[in-house]
């Protein structure tokens, strides 16, 4: 499944960024990409958790796995409060 999703619709309702505002992103690739979780730190960096059998979604090389494991793994991601993107792994 393939979305647009916008993950600070949700969790900046009231949270008023001095140099940014809201914004979305697409995540996901060739196969299935659910996502399962979105948390928010206090920085305001935002984490997108999901399931996927995509062999070829964005990593940052060196952390815990740069490919998939197995037909179905964890991916998460993490984005700026700006939107962008700063790691993901398996």
């Amino acid at each position: 499944m393939k979305f647009l999703f916008a993950i600070l619709l949700f969790f900046q309702f009231g949270l008023k960024s001095q140099s940014c505002n809201y914004w979305s992103t697409y995540l996901g690739k060739t196969g299935s990409d659910d996502v399962r979780g979105l948390a928010l730190d206090n920085n305001k960096n935002s984490y997108v958790i999901m399931q996927t059998d995509s062999p070829s979604l964005t990593v940052m090389p060196g952390l815990i796995s740069d490919a998939i494991n197995g037909i179905n793994d964890a991916y998460i991601a993490k984005f700026d409060s700006c939107g962008n993107f700063i790691w993901a792994t398996y």
